[in-house]
C-alpha cells in the first residue's frame, strides 16, 4: 500500500518581500485565504513585479486620506505592478479558485488584469475600518469579519447559487471540518 503524501499549496510573490519597504505577512488558513500582507513603497522603490502563481489578490492602497481597492488574478508571465510610491498597501491573497468575486466580475476578467473595485465590495464600512486600522492584525481582522459575513448571509441571491455559497462558506470557515450531518441539518438538503 502506498502512502499518499500531503502537499501544501503555497502561493506567493517573491519580489514583494525583496523590493518593498516594511513588508509583513501573516499566514491564514480559512475561507480560502492563504495570507494577509502589508508593505509600503518609498520614493526610491524598485519596480515590483508579479509572477504567475494562480492566486487572486485584493489590494487596498492607502495614500493620505484616500483608499483605493483593486482585485487582480494570476498573471500569464512576469509583469510590472503599477503601484504608487509613498503609499501603504494591505493585501489579501487567496488560494487558486477560492476567492468569491464581487458582483459582476468573472474569473476570466481577472486573468492578467488589475481591476479597481469599491473599498466596500467585501463589506459595508470595510474601507473606513481599514483606514483606521494601525496594524496588519487589525486590517486582517476587519477584512475577515466583513468577508465572512458576506459569504454566510450578506448576499441576496436566490436558490442554488445562494445555497452553494453558504455551504462553501461553512466548509471554509470550519477549515473543512464541518460534518455533513450538520450541513444537512442547516440547509434542509
Amino acid at each position: 500500500m502506498r502512502l499518499q503524501k500531503e502537499y501544501e499549496i503555497r502561493v506567493g510573490q517573491p519580489y514583494m518581500a525583496l523590493r518593498t519597504d516594511n513588508f509583513q505577512k501573516m499566514r491564514q488558513h480559512s475561507l480560502g485565504i492563504t495570507q494577509f500582507y502589508t508593505f509600503s513603497l518609498g520614493e526610491n522603490a524598485d519596480i515590483l513585479q508579479a509572477v504567475p502563481d494562480g492566486s487572486v489578490d485584493i489590494l487596498f492602497e492607502k495614500k493620505g486620506n484616500q483608499l483605493r481597492s483593486f482585485i487582480g488574478g494570476t498573471v500569464l508571465q512576469a509583469k510590472e505592478w503599477p503601484l504608487e510610491t509613498d503609499s501603504w498597501y494591505f493585501g489579501v491573497r487567496f488560494l487558486p479558485g477560492q476567492c468569491f468575486l464581487p458582483e459582476g466580475l468573472s474569473a476570466k476578467e481577472l486573468v492578467n488584469a488589475d481591476i479597481e473595485i469599491s473599498g466596500n465590495a467585501y463589506g459595508d464600512h470595510l474601507a473606513e475600518q481599514l483606514m483606521e486600522a494601525c496594524t496588519l492584525e487589525e486590517q486582517a481582522r476587519f477584512f475577515l469579519e466583513s468577508y465572512e459575513k458576506q459569504l454566510i448571509g450578506g448576499r441576496t441571491e436566490q436558490g442554488w447559487n445562494r445555497l452553494e455559497r453558504y455551504v462553501r462558506a461553512r466548509i471554509y470557515a470550519s477549515g473543512g471540518k464541518v460534518p455533513m450531518k450538520t450541513l444537512v441539518e442547516e440547509t434542509g438538503y
